[in-house]
Formats: structure tokens, C-alpha cells, sequence
């Protein structure tokens, strides 16, 4: 990088230099992300910037399948956070009905190297998304799990059932 070349500074900036975004960033009313008959929304977001990443066959390769990914990330600027630093990581986990493996793969997600660093200003979120809610999803087990990613990560995490409007406010 020359001197004159400005130093990547969002998650967008530095992940697109490497990979291809599935959406690249612009403005749009929403963003669907669906796999194996679960489905993710996230609405009225028409006034931010967003881009969608493929994690699993995307930034982390198929091929390596020991290694437990979540399956998108969905960045969300908007202008100020994109002129002065900010905005959300939000990373998507599309599961069945088995929560503490969807947790466990984003905790693996957020433990990879190109993940570690969270660029200044921004904040980390997950969602993980099942087609049932099973009814030990408020068990003591579950919320300690949840807990300990926000503590070792500092990613709060949110359990929505699939096809449910999701919504996100950048502050």
C-alpha cells in the first residue's frame, strides 16, 4: 500500500479487498438469507448501507469442514459511521432446531483470525435463526452460553424464529 492509499477501516473495506460480497453495499428495504427451509429477514433498513458475505463457501472455504462457520455476515453503515468509523457486524446462523450448535458455530466463526479485530467504533451481533423454537431455548444452559459470547466476544445474541421481520437500529 503507497502512502497515498487509505488504510481499510470497516469490516466492508477490509473484507471486500479480499473476498466478493453476495450484495455489495448500497442501500436497500431489506436483506433474505434463507438455507435448508430457514430464512432470515432483516427490514426496514432502507436508511443504512448494507452488505451481505457469504461465511460458510465464502470467506471460510468449504472445503475446510472441520472448521465450524456461521453462514452470513450482514454489514450495516450508516453516513457518519461510514465517513468516521463504525457501523454493525451482524452474523447469521441458519438452524433447524439445535441451539447450542448454532451458538457454538458462531463462537467458532468469531474465533477466526479474519474476525478477531473488530474495527473502531463498530459493534458485533448475531442472530440465530431456527424453524422451531425448541423449549430449552431460556434454559439456564443456553443463557450461559449466550452470556459467555458477549463476554468473549462482545456479540450480543439474539434467537429469532425464521421468517420473522428482524429489525436493527445503529446507534
Amino acid at each position: 500500500m503507497n502512502s497515498k492509499q487509505k488504510k481499510p477501516t470497516t469490516s466492508y473495506e477490509i473484507l471486500s479487498n479480499t473476498f466478493t460480497p453476495e450484495k455489495a453495499l448500497g442501500t436497500r428495504p431489506n436483506i433474505v438469507c434463507k438455507e435448508k427451509g430457514v430464512q432470515y429477514r432483516l427490514v426496514e433498513i432502507d436508511q443504512y448501507s448494507s452488505a451481505l458475505f457469504s461465511v460458510d463457501g465464502g470467506i471460510i472455504p468449504s472445503t475446510l469442514s472441520d472448521i465450524k462457520k456461521c453462514d452470513k455476515l450482514i454489514l450495516l453503515y450508516d453516513q457518519t459511521h461510514l465517513q468516521r468509523g463504525g457501523g454493525l457486524q451482524l452474523f447469521i446462523e441458519l438452524k433447524g432446531s439445535d441451539i447450542e450448535k448454532g451458538i457454538k458455530q458462531i463462537e467458532e466463526t468469531l474465533q477466526l483470525p479474519v474476525f478477531t479485530a473488530l474495527p473502531k467504533g463498530e459493534k458485533r451481533e448475531a442472530r440465530l435463526v431456527v424453524g422451531k423454537v425448541p423449549a430449552y431455548a431460556n434454559s439456564p444452559a443456553v443463557e450461559k452460553m449466550r452470556m459467555d459470547l458477549s463476554k468473549r466476544h462482545n456479540c450480543l445474541l439474539k434467537i429469532v424464529r425464521s421468517q420473522a421481520p428482524d429489525k436493527v437500529k445503529l446507534t
